[in-house]
């Protein structure tokens, strides 16, 4: 590519350079990657993302247009490091290709074996590899993609204007048609489309794509994702009619009684439409196709035949009303004071010179009476049909768009739908594969559709950039709010390793940058303006604030008054606060939040980030959540994020495994910052998925043992199509079952009475309420759970006690023990939960009791040694070391279940947020004190029917602290262990207050009864219930990328751990409760791996009975604390106590 000098000039010099038009044969420029006012050079206007057919037959195709041709598939390809080693000929026409590579489109270069994957947050990728600033790049490494696809126009193409569409492109590209340059454009994540008609030739052609992986727009797509580049979104080709609906904008709005459709119609026909040479009908059907409205000719208002002025920014849209530039013959009236009546029919005739480009407006404004209306919770949409007919009355077009009857607004400063307050639950959510990255597959998106609905996630923040045109046509359909995010970010060019230094920001107020930024705004709205998911623009992210984002605001405002506008930035730069519509921060923690709102706050508030979801996350999200019923004007928020962005490749021993950020060699890096998740990367869910479920849940069941409260927070919906199992377990095992309906109004509460049979069997039971679909919907089966509320009671001589998750209480002789063998047939799996059921009991028959019957009394001998004591029972063996301070043997039938001496534990393997936070830093010595703790006094004392061994310990703490572990062992070959640890003044919170039991690995299975079904901690296990669940150690391990702490469970009252014949040990509470957590490996183990493949064989099963663990966070990832209720002050005294014995 030559540059031309009069070329650069002539587009520096154009007020409107990015409207520019060359239809000359010029060459392109590189210096254009290096402009911010240059941005698109002959790409038409960008406009709405509806379908368009030549045959009413052909609707039922879909998204299979006849008149488009996909270009997806292999494509030759060429790659070179920098723009000077690219082969730079070959566009041409007679140029031979045969050499090069092939390729898939769509997809990332670097998922394809070129270049190399970079992960980057805040900084830009050229940190310290360069001194750049905007809007330079380097010469040395910006990789070009050199594309060539040949292609023959399909047959329906033929004869018409074709135009070529690029979906997503990464970052910067020129493009050539059988050799001649076709145009330029930037702007990753919204289409480039292109006219090619008078390029094409009759048989083959050549198209030619040349992609630079960084321009200028690098500076402002500085998003926390993986640095790609190359084709990675859809390319076809489309012909339209001769009569086409260029661009369609569909308001559907409502009346002030909210059940009335005020629907407000924008087209812009293309073609040389003069008057009579046409006609145009629409009508609108419901979702069962039934006929609501047939438009008739008197709501049509029809601006004829216009031309679009090159030098002008004006009709490029059917957004705005033009009316500066549109003209009646006669009396030059402002067009608006002319077709405000419905009736009448305007017909004007512009004084612009004509082009080629010529188009003509229609506009209907009409009522539509009670429709239904369209919400997340019911996302009831028509479809319009319009149809472009010719004057002997054949069709020459049809374009079907869905309409969703919706009013967003500001309501006394709160947001609101349809008249009603709305609270997001939401996420953030990337496009991304761990196969093949932001080139994400329409099987992908709906698999996240699904997940999103099927766990009561309502909303969705396009972060940082629009998605997919399918994407928005799935939230339509399912029901999922949108936040709607123009691709800008600019990070790194004011936020320092967190610190704000705008100094050389972009794009701030620089005029320069006015222009691609409103682009990016417009080319955002004028695609996805007619989807009812969209209830917000968002002028982007964590770009600071400036008078060009609040340029692309007024954009937002003035081309569309349906919706509000969203961003964050203004946090930073109060100057420029009327940039949003809305108080938006991220990463607030509680408390200021519960400033704002308290502070005669003027706009709404929402977390459009906040419970950081990196590795084992999103503790504490219940007080925010709590903020939705405490403050109207707390709107919600949206997790960050959806998905772990790490990529999935084969390592040198062939093993699938996850990568993330510093794993290919790149450097600058962010390492694993890209695993924020709340499903792994391959589309697994991780355990944090259970509180999200449970917090999201617009419907709240709290159930006594009368009866159920049933709190309907939806705004629009009862539960009249839900089923409510309503169920009464027995220490896990399932007693009682019956199924009510229940009809609850939205936004009201009832108490449902359930005739629950009457208890006389002392023991502690849960009752249980399980809503559930009770027909089949869009995104789940019939019976599918999306709500569920239990309490726990013990049943006793003094009647009924509830219980809660955490509190301290009494044993029971019949509690915390292993099922009776004897009905081990009976136990059922359910394989959805690994919830583990009894047939239905009411007997007086406690597992548990018939556990203890099975102990022996009969008495056992304690052997002296000199270093040892050895106790030895019918059927059973083990022995105390003075030496190695502990239980070094227990052989129960002459099995030998564990390989070392317990040890207690107050270390975790650090988790991503602990990191974050210094908390090993400041809890250091706590792991030095478990590893090396020192006997400090041993003590063996005998009665007539236990022996009680007691080790005391000290720590090397900076202040003196011991714990002490007391053994009592009985004649049934029970072991009672009971440790203590007295709290001292002057350290740091304690991680943890454990033993830890390493077992052979052949015991790898466990069932217990507490907490489940998935991991939980203190701080996040509202979603978690009490059951029998049953789980191995490996299972138990979840798939964080960095391993860390894990597999926790809490309120366990008995625990047996097994090998694959049943045979092994059971841990039972005594007094309390206790947290447990099964896994095959140590805590040192997972600390000292940065990948999973890195921990080694596995070669033990290890049991970490625990007392208390301090929560796991999660406002953010890099220095909030764990909440203050959720942590361990060293000064606290801490007793665990539980019993051993044979499973």
């Amino acid at each position: 590519m030559d540059k031309k000098i009069d070329l650069h000039e002539k587009i520096k010099g154009n007020i409107q350079s990015r409207k520019l038009d060359l239809k000359q044969n010029l060459s392109p420029s590189l210096d254009w990657l290096e402009d911010p006012e240059i941005f698109r050079i002959n790409r038409i206007d960008a406009h709405s993302d509806h379908l368009f057919y030549e045959k009413r037959e052909d609707l039922k195709l879909g998204y299979n247009m006849p008149l488009k041709q996909s270009l997806n598939g292999k494509w030759k390809f060429s790659y070179a490091v920098n723009p000077s080693n690219r082969i730079k000929d070959f566009y041409k026409e007679d140029f031979d290709c045969s050499s090069f590579d092939y390729i898939n489109v769509p997809g990332h270069i670097q998922m394809q074996g070129y270049d190399k994957c970079q992960y980057i947050n805040t900084m830009y990728p050229w940190d310290g590899v360069e001194e750049l600033r905007p809007p330079h790049i380097s010469k040395d490494y910006n990789p070009v993609g050199s594309y060539v696809k040949y292609f023959e126009l399909n047959e329906e193409l033929k004869d018409k204007n074709v135009y070529i569409s690029f979906q997503g492109v990464e970052t910067a590209f020129y493009v050539w048609i059988n050799g001649e340059f076709i145009g330029y454009s930037e702007d990753t994540f919204t289409p480039s489309e292109f006219e090619i008609t008078n390029y094409l030739n009759n048989g083959e052609n050549k198209l030619a794509v040349e992609v630079y992986k960084r321009s200028s727009a690098s500076w402002i797509e500085d998003q926390d994702f993986w640095r790609f580049s190359g084709i990675f979104r859809d390319v076809y080709l489309y012909a339209i009619p001769k009569y086409h609906v260029q661009d369609l904008f569909v308001k559907a709005g409502l009346d002030d009684t909210y059940t009335n459709g005020k629907l407000n119609i924008k087209m812009k026909l293309t073609g040389l439409l003069e008057c009579g040479d046409f006609q145009v009908q629409a009508y609108l059907k419901n979702s069962n196709g039934k006929l609501v409205h047939n438009f008739k000719e008197n709501e049509f208002i029809i601006d004829s035949s216009r031309t679009i002025n090159n030098r002008s920014n004006n009709f490029n849209d059917c957004t705005s009303d033009d009316n500066s530039e549109i003209n009646d013959i006669n009396n030059s009236k402002d067009i608006n004071e002319d077709i405000i009546d419905n009736n009448k029919l305007a017909l004007y005739e512009d004084n612009i010179a004509r082009t080629n480009d010529t188009y003509t407006k229609v506009r209907i404004n009409t009522t539509i009476n009670e429709v239904n209306l369209w919400s997340a919770e019911e996302p009831n949409l028509y479809t319009l049909y319009i149809e472009i007919l010719d004057s002997e009355g054949n069709l020459i077009e049809i374009v079907p768009q869905k309409v969703g009857f919706r009013r967003f607004e500001l309501i006394n400063n709160i947001m609101c739908l349809n008249g009603k307050r709305i609270v997001f639950k939401g996420v953030n959510r990337h496009e991304f594969s761990s196969k093949n990255g932001r080139a994400i597959t329409k099987e992908d998106m709906l698999w996240d559709i699904n997940f999103l609905k099927q766990n009561n996630i309502n909303a969705v923040r396009t972060s940082h950039y629009p998605n997919q045109s399918f994407w928005y046509d799935l939230c339509d359909e399912y029901g999922i709010y949108l936040i709607d995010e123009a691709n800008l970010e600019s990070h790194g060019s004011w936020q320092k390793m967190g610190a704000c230094d705008p100094e050389w920001n972009v794009p701030g107020s620089i005029p320069e940058w006015k222009d691609v930024v409103v682009d990016r705004a417009e080319s955002m709205l004028q695609r996805d303006k007619n989807h009812p998911s969209i209830l917000i623009w968002s002028c982007g992210n964590e770009s600071y604030a400036g008078s060009n984002i609040l340029e692309m605001t007024k954009y937002f405002h003035k081309n569309d008054d349906s919706r509000l506008v969203h961003y964050e930035g203004v946090f930073w730069n109060r100057e420029f606060d009327e940039i949003s519509d809305m108080e938006s921060r991220m990463y607030a923690k509680p408390l200021d939040i519960e400033k704002y709102l308290n502070n005669n706050p003027k706009k709404p508030y929402i977390s459009c980030e906040y419970m950081h979801a990196m590795g084992n996350s999103c503790g504490g999200m219940k007080l925010y959540t709590d903020l939705e019923d405490k403050y109207q004007m707390y709107q919600g928020g949206f997790i960050w994020d959806y998905i772990d962005q790490a990529i999935e490749v084969i390592n040198k021993d062939g093993k699938k495994v996850f990568a993330y950020g510093g794993d290919f060699d790149d450097r600058a890096t962010d390492y694993c910052f890209c695993t924020d998740g709340i499903i792994y990367a391959d589309r697994t869910i991780s355990p944090k998925v259970q509180e999200v479920k449970e917090l999201y849940s617009n419907v709240k069941l709290i159930p006594d043992n009368k009866g159920v409260t049933i709190k309907n927070n939806n705004l629009f919906i009862g539960t009249d199509n839900y089923d409510f199992i309503a169920y009464i377990e027995k220490e896990g095992s399932r007693v009682f079952e019956t199924v009510i309906k229940a009809d609850v109004t939205p936004g009201t509460e009832k108490y449902i009475y359930v005739e629950y049979p009457n208890i006389e069997d002392f023991g502690e039971y849960t009752y249980n309420i399980s809503m559930r679909l009770s027909e089949d919907s869009l995104w789940a089966s019939k019976g599918f759970e999306m709500s569920f509320g239990q309490s726990v009671y013990i049943i006793d001589a003094n009647g009924y006690k509830k219980v809660d998750k955490l509190i301290n209480f009494s044993n029971s002789n019949d509690k915390a023990n292993k099922a009776n063998k004897e009905n081990e047939n009976n136990v059922v799996n359910n394989e959805e939960n690994n919830i583990i059921h009894q047939n239905l009991d009411l007997s007086s028959n406690s597992s548990h009791s018939k556990v203890l019957d099975l102990c022996s009394r009969s008495t056992f001998r304690i052997i002296h040694g000199d270093v040892n004591i050895g106790v030895v029972g019918k059927n059973f063996r083990m022995m105390f070391s003075k030496q190695e301070a502990g239980l070094i043997s227990l052989c129960y039938e002459g099995i030998e279940y564990i390989t070392r001496v317990p040890r207690t534990s107050f270390f975790r393997a650090t988790t991503d947020n602990d990191r974050g936070n210094g908390h090993n830093f400041r809890t250091s010595q706590w792991q030095i004190a478990g590893m090396h703790q020192r006997l400090e006094r041993f003590e063996c004392i005998e009665e007539n029917d236990k022996i009680i061994l007691t080790y005391t310990f000290e720590m090397p703490t900076s202040v003196k602290t011991n714990n002490v572990v007391k053994y009592t062992v009985t004649p049934d070959g029970n072991i009672e262990v009971n440790i203590h640890y007295k709290g001292v003044q002057g350290l740091s919170e304690l991680p943890i207050f454990a033993i830890d039991f390493k077992l052979k690995k052949e015991l790898s299975n466990f069932e217990y009864y507490g907490y489940g079904p998935d991991e939980n901690y203190i701080d996040r296990n509202n979603g978690a219930r009490l059951g029998r669940y049953k789980n191995s150690s490996i299972n138990n391990l979840s798939r964080y990328l960095i391993p860390q702490e894990c597999g926790n469970r809490t309120g366990v009252r008995w625990a047996n751990v097994t090998n694959n014949k049943n045979e092994g040990l059971c841990f039972k509470y005594v007094d309390m409760p206790f947290e447990l957590s099964v896994l095959p490996y140590s805590a040192y183990e997972l600390e000292n791996a940065m990948h999973i493949e890195e921990l080694p064989q596995i070669n033990y099963t290890w049991v970490r009975i625990i007392a208390k663990q301090m929560g796991i966070g999660g406002d953010d990832s890099w220095g909030a604390l764990v909440h203050d209720e959720y942590t361990i002050p060293s000064n606290e005294d801490i007793n665990l106590k539980f019993i051993i014995c044979k499973a």
